[in-house]
């Protein structure tokens, strides 16, 4: 599977995940995690690049840790414009952003380790 496919699966498991253990996310039916992991990956490929090179000299004197603002600020995006999901302010979309950043890279770097030791055997 691609990397895209990836991190949608990671996007929607982390989603639902989110939405039971916090009472201030919040998703109708699990369909909507579906449509929801698909609208931020499109805003992520469409919107996010644009946003980041316009915030680029703020993104530099923070030493990137405003990409984190902008990941809450694509996941804040996705809850306006995909009915059935509720995200209560902007430091839950925060947080969200960091869990699905971590997840994407944990995940990423062992499936790139497992790549690597197949190679070698």
């Amino acid at each position: 599977m691609s990397k895209v496919m990836y991190k949608y699966i990671i996007i929607v498991l982390v989603l639902y995940g989110s939405a039971s253990v916090f009472d201030q996310i919040n998703i109708d039916q699990p369909s909507t995690a579906f449509l929801a992991g698909l609208v931020l990956i499109i805003i992520n490929m469409l919107i996010k690049p644009l946003l980041w090179l316009v915030t680029l000299p703020v993104n530099i004197i923070t030493f990137g840790l405003f990409s984190f603002v902008i990941s809450a600020w694509m996941i804040m995006l996705m809850d306006w414009l995909v009915g059935g999901i509720q995200i209560q302010g902007f430091w839950f979309a925060a947080l969200l952003s960091l869990i699905i950043t971590l997840c994407n890279s944990l995940f990423i770097e062992a499936n790139q380790r497992e790549r690597r030791r197949r190679t070698y055997q």
